[in-house]
């Protein structure tokens, strides 16, 4: 049959939908609309709209935020949770579910954790500023992943995969630092109150509840208003809730495609219309075949992959907007001399480079784990350039970490031209991987 219009529209969407290139665009066009609209005759409007105040709730109990704070601390709350699912995905069966696969990776990401909060804290020593050791310390996974399918002509798979995998062990570390070091009151009967609807949703788990709809409802409602009300973070709820979604099948691969058979064929067997319209017989089937497929697939990589689109081509690029805005007529030589812009930029552009191409060495040396198939060092430098992309974590941090607007821009320049630098590094550097390929050989040899 010949395709309608809708459906080649829904074939078209679906393609962008799913399209890493397209999500990195959004992105990238969300910084640019924040600057320009900052530096814009109508920057007053830019800075206005994130202040204006709306209450959610009931009469009982009413959470009055402004818009700025609704996106940060609710929005970004489905971030960390698709991040929660993908760091649970890697654990179960991915790059992390053995150490002898994470052990790198880890190291790696150690590495470059480590030397970009050392390199802020040397700037920044003896300052109350310091406090933001943590800014350059994350790898925005998105923008990384991004970049580097700009050039994947340029890399194996097992450097891709390395990325991922460093990535993701940066995302648990800075969402550790975001609980520990960023969260300066906590209420424990609201954060008891988080702890036993956890206990809801993992008892859920436990005893075979599969609906979405109950774990997004005690997700919401209980664990994510419990926590923020606790006074830590919002978002680590995100990241919590994930670790209870189920990751089990309920049938195994073989029992699904021999009933997805038999099914199939009960469905041409009731096959007693000659229209469009189907028998009951047959619709009962595809009933059947639906709850099959339901039962052969997992909670969580359902709402990951639900999830998914809507943090990359919504929620990243609208934080884009709402963070990303810098009065540039309000930069002056004197601001790259600002030890907080020093901290951040050289963090990222030197601490990240530095870092995971000395931890990598080290774990090679020691003999820990298993080095990216198809590897070379240029390799590792360009994939450790591109982990300087600090952008949506590290804009998260500073908004916790700094209280001055003046030193929040700062930081913020520092992150957009610091993220800017070590992207163009990084891609450049994987261009020219070719040329030293046959001079350089693998880590695994």
């Amino acid at each position: 049959m010949p395709k309608t219009l809708y459906e080649r529209f829904r074939k078209t969407a679906l393609y962008w939908i799913h399209n890493q290139h397209f999500a990195t665009a959004l992105l990238f066009l969300g910084v640019v609309i924040a600057l320009v609209w900052a530096n814009s005759p109508w920057s007053d409007s830019y800075f206005h709209l994130w202040h204006y105040r709306f209450s959610v709730g009931t009469d009982d109990l009413t959470l009055n935020k402004d818009l700025h704070h609704w996106i940060n601390y609710g929005l970004m709350s489905m971030f960390f949770f698709v991040v929660g699912l993908e760091i649970r995905k890697e654990l179960i069966s991915g790059e992390l579910s053995t150490i002898r696969k994470a052990a790198v990776p880890m190291v790696a990401a150690l590495g470059g954790m480590v030397f970009p909060a050392a390199i802020y804290v040397f700037f920044n020593w003896g300052k109350p500023e310091v406090s933001g050791w943590g800014i350059p310390m994350a790898t925005d996974i998105a923008f990384a992943l991004g970049s580097i399918a700009l050039v994947r002509k340029h890399f194996t798979n097992g450097i891709i995969v390395f990325l991922t995998a460093l990535a993701t062990v940066d995302d648990i570390a800075s969402v550790l630092v975001i609980a520990i070091f960023y969260t300066p009151n906590i209420q424990l009967d609201d954060l008891g109150i988080a702890f036993i609807f956890l206990g809801l949703m993992y008892a859920g788990n436990r005893i075979g509840i599969r609906s979405t709809a109950f774990y997004f409802t005690l997700g919401v409602l209980g664990v994510w208003l419990a926590i923020m009300l606790s006074g830590i973070h919002a978002t680590i709820a995100g990241v919590l809730a994930a670790f209870t979604i189920p990751a089990n099948v309920q049938i195994g691969r073989r029992q699904y495609a021999e009933g997805l058979n038999t099914l199939t064929e009960r469905f041409e067997e009731s096959n007693i219309h000659k229209g469009p319209l189907l028998s009951e017989k047959q619709l009962d089937t595809i009933s059947k075949i639906k709850s099959l497929s339901n039962k052969a697939g997992t909670p969580l990589q359902n709402l990951e992959r639900l999830l998914t689109p809507i943090v990359q081509l919504v929620v990243i690029p609208l934080f884009a907007v709402a963070n990303a805005g810098v009065q540039l007529d309000r930069v002056t030589i004197d601001s790259f001399g600002n030890t907080i812009f020093l901290g951040v930029f050289f963090g990222l552009v030197v601490g990240k480079l530095l870092g995971i191409v000395f931890a990598t060495y080290v774990a090679k040396k020691a003999n820990i784990g298993i080095p990216p198939a198809g590897s070379n060092w240029i390799h590792i430098s360009s994939i450790a350039l591109i982990g300087g992309i600090g952008f949506t974590m590290s804009l998260f941090i500073a908004e916790l970490a700094l209280d001055s607007e003046a030193n929040l821009n700062s930081a913020k320049l520092g992150i957009l031209l610091g993220s800017l630098v070590a992207a163009i590094g990084g891609l450049i550097l994987a261009k020219f991987s070719n040329v030293f390929r046959a001079k350089m050989p693998e880590l695994e040899s």
